[in-house]
């Protein structure tokens, strides 16, 4: 049983590491997540401070929003909680954290791979046939 769980937290940690190349985060926006929520609101207007160069940023705070469901979806993002049930916060998971950390920044900022695409399409239409 170990094995398999090993296995299945490997194959977790992939697909948030292929994910996160995807987005136009870049590592402010998770240490910022870390640290405290953020809302998609403030995301938005920050462009400046959270967008990694060479990524198109959303054209409204409802992209953002949804940008947030699909990482929540995928394990790297989770909503904070407060007394009265979810927030429009999001903080960053340990997955997500672990997924952070296996990206060196570099690495990061170099475009996805041919494969990445791939592993992504496929994923994304899985997810949206579960919505």
């Amino acid at each position: 049983m170990p094995d398999e769980s090993a296995a299945l937290n490997e194959r977790s940690l992939g697909r948030a590491v292929r994910n996160i190349k995807f987005l136009p985060f870049n590592s402010l926006f998770y240490s910022d997540a870390q640290v405290r929520g953020l809302n998609a609101r403030e995301v938005f207007a920050e462009k400046s401070r959270y967008c990694r160069a060479g990524f198109q940023w959303y054209k409204n705070v409802i992209w953002v929003e949804k940008a947030f469901r699909w990482m929540i979806k995928i394990g790297i993002m989770r909503r904070e909680v407060d007394g009265q049930g979810l927030t429009s916060q999001i903080r960053i998971t340990p997955l997500g954290r672990a997924g952070i950390k296996r990206i060196s920044l570099p690495e990061a900022n170099e475009p996805p791979r041919r494969i990445d695409y791939f592993f992504h399409s496929i994923q994304t239409i899985l997810i949206n046939l579960n919505d």
